[in-house]
């Protein structure tokens, strides 16, 4: 029998290209303050955290952020109920990936109402998973989504995105975003995804914009994250 997909209240069935008009970009300082307290979590020194400021706020990329770029070591670990998977690079940057750990709820154990965060309903060769975060961080961005999708032993499935943040940009502004389910059913060559795209305008007033983003791919029952 299909599974049936459990979707939260907070997300839309299917996001659409949106530009953010209420939610104007924080302060350049809470920025710095905010990417300070995400190098020191993940252990960058002190002294190499200023370099890396200090190159952002130039409206310049550290290595975590040039497409391309390929990691020096890869680490990954959990950390405060999510799977975090960190890259750090030649220059001392770093790029973490981090999948929140989805809460095992029993069926007819609860509704979607009275349970917070990621959580997962299962059984016999399928897995339903509500709100899970989809987040990217570095050392001058950070941002993510939520969504729905199954796991099944056939195929599997994206049923629903939503909810962006863009928590800080360093030496960047937001200007627009685009959320959307690229592939909402896995084929036998390709697992469904879903993108979050971002631009950015550099702030630093030598013009330019960046292109960031994070991606959902389900497939072969499982799930993972890719970042650009």
């Amino acid at each position: 029998m299909r599974p049936l997909v459990v979707v939260a209240a907070l997300l839309t069935a299917l996001a659409v290209p949106t530009q953010a008009t209420a939610a104007s970009p924080p302060i350049e300082p809470a920025d710095v303050q905010a990417s300070r307290a995400f190098m020191t979590e993940f252990g960058v020194a002190p002294e190499v955290q200023d370099r890396l400021l200090n190159k952002g706020l130039a409206g310049g990329l550290n290595d975590a952020d040039v497409r391309g770029a390929k990691p020096v070591s890869v680490t990954n670990e959990a950390r405060g109920g999510s799977a975090v998977t960190i890259s750090t690079y030649a220059d001392g940057s770093i790029g973490v990936v981090e999948r929140e750990l989805p809460r095992v709820v029993k069926p007819g154990g609860a509704t979607t109402f009275s349970v917070t965060g990621c959580r997962v309903v299962g059984g016999s060769g399928w897995a339903s998973y509500t709100n899970c975060k989809v987040h990217y961080r570095t050392t001058i961005f950070s941002y993510g989504f939520y969504a729905n999708f199954t796991t099944t032993t056939s195929w599997d499935s994206i049923s629903s995105v939503g909810s962006p943040f863009f928590t800080y940009a360093v030496g960047h502004n937001y200007e627009s975003h685009q959320l959307r389910i690229l592939k909402g059913v896995e084929s036998a060559s390709e697992p469904a995804h879903a993108e979050l795209a971002i631009i950015y305008n550099v702030a630093a007033g030598i013009g330019g914009q960046v292109t960031k983003g994070v991606r959902l791919k389900v497939g072969g029952n499982q799930y993972w994250q890719e970042n650009s």
